[in-house]
C-alpha cells in the first residue's frame, strides 16, 4: 500500500462558513481588546492627572501653613504686647487650624490617587508591614490585580 488521502472537495461551503466565523470572530475580539486598551489607558491617564492635581493642591495648602503660622506668631507676640484683641488672635488661630486642616486633607487626597494610579497600572496597593499584613482589594473584574 500506498499513502492514502481522503478530502472531500465539496462539503457544501462549510469550511468555507467557518473560516468566515471563525475571521469575524477573530475581528470581534481584536476590537474588544482594542477597546479594552483605551479603556485602561484612559483610566491610568486620569489617575494620573488626578495625582498630579492633588500634589499641586498639597503645595498650595503647605504655603497657606507656612503663612496662617507666620501670622500666628506675629499675632501672638502683638498679643502679648498688648497691640491686638484676643478675638482678633483667636480669629488668625482659627486661620491656622483652618490651613493644617486643609494640607491633612490635600495629604490624604494625595494618598488616595497614588493609590488610584497603583489600582489602575496594576499594582500591589499595600507592602507588608511588621506583623500587620494588607493586601488591596481585588479590582472587579479584574483578577490577579491587587
Amino acid at each position: 500500500g500506498g499513502v492514502r488521502l481522503n478530502y472531500n472537495l465539496f462539503d457544501g461551503h462549510r469550511t468555507s462558513a467557518a473560516v468566515t466565523s471563525a475571521k469575524a470572530l477573530l475581528a470581534a475580539a481584536r476590537e474588544q481588546k482594542r477597546k479594552l486598551s483605551l479603556a485602561i489607558n484612559f483610566e491610568v491617564e486620569q489617575a494620573r492627572l488626578a495625582l498630579e492635581q492633588a500634589g499641586q493642591q498639597l503645595q498650595v495648602t503647605k504655603k497657606m501653613v507656612e503663612q496662617a503660622d507666620e501670622s500666628a506668631r506675629l499675632s501672638r507676640a502683638r498679643f502679648k504686647e498688648g497691640v491686638i484683641l484676643s478675638s482678633d488672635l483667636i480669629e488668625v488661630e482659627n486661620r491656622l487650624t483652618d490651613a493644617l486642616v486643609r494640607r491633612t486633607l490635600a495629604r490624604a487626597s494625595r494618598r488616595i490617587a497614588i493609590a488610584d494610579l497603583r489600582w489602575a497600572v496594576g499594582l500591589v496597593q499595600f507592602q507588608e508591614s511588621g506583623d500587620m499584613q494588607q493586601t488591596g482589594v481585588n479590582k472587579p473584574g479584574m483578577p490577579g490585580k491587587k
